[in-house]
């Protein structure tokens, strides 16, 4: 699988930034992410400027990176699409050239949007953030790959991302627990 092989990169992309930032977990503030690194704009465009179905774009111009949205969307929504692009911009057109994947040249549409997309999921909700939000009862022993709806809820009001975001960061995240790797040790 062609996604495999930028994990770990994209792991360390989305560390150095939350370290740059100082980012103590929970809520990640975006427009900081933009004001770290240089060359970026967010502008606000009518519906019709964008793909369709889409509430985001990346847009390069002259050294720009212009982060298109649509502002009516839904702000988790919102959220999420502009982390996505954010992770384009950084990973795949050489925006910051330290992050730069090296082998995008090669990767199909697919890939390219898989990559995105584990950018911003583990930009804006990081394992490790996570690790310190779940309570503690859900670290000892097996993590469930599908808790109770009330600490997903609460999970997603804090790191604010929609409830299917925080599904799936929750199960990636109850994989790797359970996993002799990601075990907490007993």
């Amino acid at each position: 699988m062609a996604l495999l092989p930028h994990c770990t990169t994209i792991s360390a992309t989305v560390d150095t930034i939350h370290r740059r930032l100082r980012h103590p977990g929970g809520k990640l503030s975006l427009a900081d992410v933009v004001s770290e690194y240089p060359g970026f704009e967010v502008v606000a465009v009518d519906r019709s400027e964008l793909p369709p179905g889409a509430s985001a774009a990346l847009i390069q111009r002259g050294g720009i990176a212009t982060l298109a949205i649509d502002p009516r969307e839904p702000r988790k929504r919102l959220r999420f699409s502009l982390a996505h692009e954010i992770g384009h911009a950084m990973l795949h057109t050489g925006h910051v050239r330290e992050f730069r994947l090296v082998s995008t040249k090669q990767a199909s549409p697919a890939v390219l949007e898989r990559q995105a997309d584990h950018f911003a999921a583990e930009l804006l909700v990081p394992m490790w953030a996570l690790d310190l939000a779940v309570p503690e009862r859900y670290r000892r022993g097996s993590v469930p790959f599908t808790p109770p709806r009330p600490l997903l809820l609460k999970l997603a009001d804090q790191f604010d991302v929609s409830l299917t975001m925080m599904g799936i960061q929750f199960a990636s995240y109850a994989s790797l627990r359970a996993t002799p790797v990601g075990c907490a040790p007993k």
